[in-house]
């Protein structure tokens, strides 16, 4: 009959949290028995079926368990997206062992914070970056194994495929529960040291179902996952709304421009939920007659308008919009239905009856409705807290509600709109600014492909407005010069949101998981000593031949 939630979850109904009594280690061991022939991920050029899936993964659980690691053990997975990183998530969880994802672009440094703090005892890394684990192992003494995958073994390193050699055990399992942690997973510490936010099974659980309600999934569906499976977005918008519902995954590596398009129409997709940076370089590739030639019926992604418009206008995909973060794990998303799609609007809880949104003020107030506040959240799907980080943890989630970080107001509807961080916002001269209302006014001009607004401090009116710029393709300073840029936003914002300052960038800083890093653009110029222009005095901040 299959698991209650999938069941729900394929028969488009609301999952209660009575239905929740599964774990994500129980879904493969379902799927092998209803789905066994049915393709489930494609990767490297191969496919695999749910039953051999599940094979694989009851070999490698049953070969992790003889290495002596126990319910609660921290196993840590360095790997770039394939099936071995799938593998392990799906064992570590039927172990009851938090799996805790590490960026495969990250450096020694990074990787010794998340094993250290994380308490990992168990990594499982690629040839490529075992050297990195290598290098920094006598500094975490809680980790006992090193697990190598295209690698041979020793011995101080075990080799993926001689565990793969196991026999399979599906009776191998731990006693877990819903409510136990299923993942750890870092933030992206722009502010500060990356903090874990341990994440359970029925928050895993909640999520992959109501998502796969929502976009309306189904086994015939072919989703196509571009984005770190080291990410929460890949993992509760691809890997498991697939497992729940039977469809098969498309697994890249990573993304990729020019193979994007060549592999949506390869296999057949679907639907793919990405990030707006992807959206962004698909919308700055050079138009083509093949344009609309796919079977694509949805894409979910945090957008804003203008860039929502422009790829529906091209590709003709239908875009829902989509908010949420990782503590929080339940989206806030918009509907695929036209009829009760609002536009402009971020869009309203997954599951309404158990997934509580307020706008607050900075006493926990309720604010009236379309008024501006910081966004709070509740539901049985939030972290359980931040792991070793009981102060982080009271903060964010005090008076029962977990406090976003996040600005935006609801409508006469219940809809949800964004306004912005609320660290980001910009105050100046007594005025509060929106760094998405000046992007959005931004994007909208045909010389920009991406920016970023952000406060700089001001002795005389706290912070000013900096504007920094990524220019089209074929769009340079001279034909997109600062004037220009500031006549467009003038036309459409009041005088004090227009921006003082005009920042020039080939590309942002980012974060691995692709977050602009806000924090190294305040500077006049930004660290990396770019030439701004200052619209009060009509100079530049350092020297700029071909506009001096």
């Amino acid at each position: 009959m299959g698991h209650p939630v999938a069941r729900a979850a394929a028969a488009g109904r609301p999952v209660s949290a009575e239905q929740l009594a599964g774990t994500i280690g129980a879904v493969i061991d379902e799927r092998a028995v209803d789905s066994e022939s049915r393709p489930f991920i494609t990767c490297s050029g191969a496919t695999i079926a749910y039953g051999d899936f599940a094979e694989r993964v009851w070999r490698l659980t049953g070969a992790l368990a003889e290495l002596g690691v126990r319910p609660g053990d921290k196993l840590c997975l360095f790997l770039p997206n394939g099936l071995p990183f799938a593998l392990t998530m799906f064992a570590a969880a039927r172990l009851g062992m938090p799996f805790v994802p590490a960026h495969a672009q990250f450096t020694a440094r990074e990787v010794r914070y998340v094993l250290q703090h994380a308490d990992v005892v168990i990594v499982v890394v690629d040839a490529e970056r075992l050297p990195l684990v290598q290098e920094i192992r006598d500094e975490c003494p809680l980790l006992r194994h090193v697990v190598v995958i295209g690698g041979s073994g020793g011995a101080s390193v075990t080799a993926f495929d001689d565990l793969m050699r196991a026999p399979a055990r599906p009776d191998v399992r731990a006693d877990v529960a819903p409510g136990d942690p299923a993942g750890i997973l870092y933030t992206s510490g722009t502010t500060g040291p990356p903090k874990g936010a341990v994440l359970t099974h029925r928050g895993y659980l909640l999520n992959a179902t109501a998502f796969a309600e929502r976009t309306a999934l189904s086994g015939d569906d072919v989703l196509f996952c571009v984005l770190p499976l080291a990410h929460l977005n890949a993992q509760r918008s691809s890997l498991l709304p697939a497992a729940f519902t039977r469809a098969r995954l498309v697994l890249a590596e990573r993304f990729s421009a020019g193979g994007f398009w060549p592999s949506v129409r390869a296999h057949d997709v679907t639907f793919f939920s990405v990030m707006p940076t992807v959206i962004s370089i698909l919308l700055q590739q050079p138009p083509s007659p093949e344009d609309r030639d796919h079977h694509v019926r949805l894409c979910v992604t945090p957008i804003t308008r203008p860039l929502l418009d422009a790829f529906e206008a091209r590709f003709g995909i239908p875009v829902v919009n989509t908010y949420g973060l990782t503590e929080g794990m339940l989206n806030v998303m918009n509907f695929i239905d036209a009829v009760r799609r609002r536009p402009g609007a971020i869009g309203k809880p997954l599951l309404p009856e158990m997934h509580r949104v307020r706008i607050v003020d900075e006493q926990d107030r309720d604010v009236p409705t379309g008024t501006a506040g910081e966004i709070v959240l509740q539901s049985p799907a939030v972290m359980s807290g931040y792991y070793k980080d009981a102060d982080a943890t009271a903060r964010a989630m005090r008076g029962g509600w977990l406090h976003t970080g996040d600005l935006g107001h609801l409508d006469d509807e219940g809809f949800l709109h964004f306004v912005g961080r609320k660290k980001e916002m910009i105050r100046r001269g007594g005025e509060n600014i929106a760094p998405s209302e000046i992007e959005s006014v931004l994007a909208t001009h045909p010389g920009v492909r991406e920016a970023v607004v952000v406060g700089v401090p001001d002795a005389l009116r706290e912070e000013e407005v900096k504007a920094c710029v990524v220019l089209a393709d074929g769009e340079d300073v001279k034909s997109v010069p600062p004037a220009v840029l500031l006549d467009h936003c003038s036309a459409r914002l009041a005088a004090f949101k227009v921006p003082r300052y005009v920042e020039y960038r080939r590309e942002f800083p980012r974060t691995p998981t692709l977050r602009v890093q806000r924090h190294k653009l305040t500077g006049l110029p930004s660290d990396d000593g770019a030439s701004v222009f200052d619209r009060v005095t009509g100079q530049w901040r350092t020297g700029h031949e071909e506009n001096g």
